[in-house]
Parts: C-alpha cells; sequence; structure tokens
C-alpha cells in the first residue's frame, strides 16, 4: 500500500510540474515529465497486477532496487493482447469494431 501512496504522490507532483512547465512556454521539458508520467502509471498498474512475479519485483523496488521500465512495459502491455486491454475489454471500456 506504501508504494501506491507513493506513486500517486508521484504523480500528482509530476502532474503539477507538467501544467507550469507548460504554462511558462516550457513545451520540451513538459514532454520529459509526460513520459515520467506515463512510466509511473505502467509501474502502478505493474504493481496492482497481483502475479507472483509483480509482488516479488514490488519488494524489491520498496527496498531501493530498480526494476527496468522494459521489463514493466512488455508486461502492462497496451496492446490487443496485453492484459490492460483485456482488463478494460471486461469493463466494457474498449470497442469490438
Amino acid at each position: 500500500m506504501a508504494a501506491v501512496y507513493f506513486l500517486m504522490g508521484r504523480l500528482l507532483t509530476q502532474g503539477h510540474a507538467l501544467l507550469k512547465l507548460m504554462q511558462e512556454g516550457f513545451w520540451t521539458e513538459a514532454t520529459i515529465i509526460i513520459r515520467s508520467m506515463y512510466e509511473t502509471q505502467w509501474l502502478l498498474e505493474y504493481f496492482n497486477m497481483a502475479e507472483h512475479e509483480s509482488e516479488i519485483d514490488l519488494r524489491k523496488w520498496l527496498n531501493g532496487k530498480i526494476i527496468k521500465p522494459s521489463k514493466v512495459r512488455k508486461k502492462v502491455s497496451f496492446d490487443d493482447n496485453g492484459p490492460s486491454y483485456r482488463t478494460k475489454q471486461k469493463m466494457g471500456a474498449t470497442s469490438n469494431n
């Protein structure tokens, strides 16, 4: 639960920084924050998957280890075969065109 609070806090502060940068016209710097926000959101989703591997990685992350973003992106895939897409499909949030 501590990880969720920490990552949500990170998202909130990143969002605040993003708004400030955009208001001042620092568009390039804002894109860096946007990328960081995506990675934070992916990490939240990865830890929320309740798979054995993600639980082990959560413990490692809480102890200061870095979880490779490429590993997280692979597990939290948003394509038609990824777990996020299937979850959204179950909830009726995707179209079946």
